[in-house]
């Protein structure tokens, strides 16, 4: 079983094994993936069942084997695989690699399977080497995502929305909003910050964004 997790205190450096910090809540979120086809390939199950075990480098592995072609899976195998790469990385505390696999997946766009549920794990990464202005690097691809979608994303369940609109929304809407700001497109950076709730701990920090 996969599972994500979202809360907004991350310590500095990623935390195994699930983004935004399941580890501190009460239980970890499980969050349906989209259905499979009925068969993959043996290195596929065996990458899947090697990150299941946390054996993250190992599993990174066949991972690679399976993005690179070296197998018989189909199309959808491999995008899987590279989701999971980015986790495999992304656990492994290897941030820059862990968003160079989540942008080829952003780059893909909504038709990548797990083009939303890649959002959880860019905030992950937002939350995990943001500076002390609130900027990072995964900041640039959570601005490509509509806001609609940063906003409200379907993540396969009612429980892992709930969660995401409570512990992951707002931080990524903020990420993405100051990110518009700073290149200069206030049009942008006001669709994102003005979506913050009013109740948010980033809600004034978003008003005094939108007045620079």
């Amino acid at each position: 079983m996969r599972s994500l997790g979202l809360a907004l205190v991350l310590t500095a450096t990623p935390v195994a094994a699930d983004p935004l910090g399941a580890a501190q809540k009460s239980g970890p979120l499980v969050v349906a993936e989209p259905a499979p086809p009925a068969a993959v390939s043996s290195e596929l199950e065996r990458a899947l069942e090697l990150y299941d075990r946390q054996r993250f480098a190992d599993a990174l592995v066949e991972l690679r084997k399976v993005v690179e072609g070296k197998t018989t899976e189909s199309a959808f195998g491999r995008q899987r695989a590279l989701f999971f790469i980015g986790k495999a990385l992304y656990n492994l505390q290897r941030p820059r690699e862990s968003l160079a696999a989540f942008t080829r997946v952003v780059d893909a766009g909504p038709t990548h399977p797990y083009f939303v549920k890649t959002i959880v794990w860019l905030g992950s990464l937002h939350l995990a080497t943001r500076d002390a202005s609130g900027a990072s690097p995964a900041a640039a691809q959570l601005a490509r995502y509509p806001t609609d979608v940063l906003a409200a994303p379907k993540l396969g369940g009612a429980e892992a929305e709930r969660d995401y609109r409570a512990h992951g929304r707002d931080e990524c809407l903020f990420a993405a909003g100051i990110w518009w700001a700073a290149h200069q497109d206030a049009a942008r950076a006001a669709e994102r910050l003005d979506r913050i709730a009013s109740g948010s701990p980033l809600f004034e920090k978003a008003r005094a964004a939108r007045r620079r």
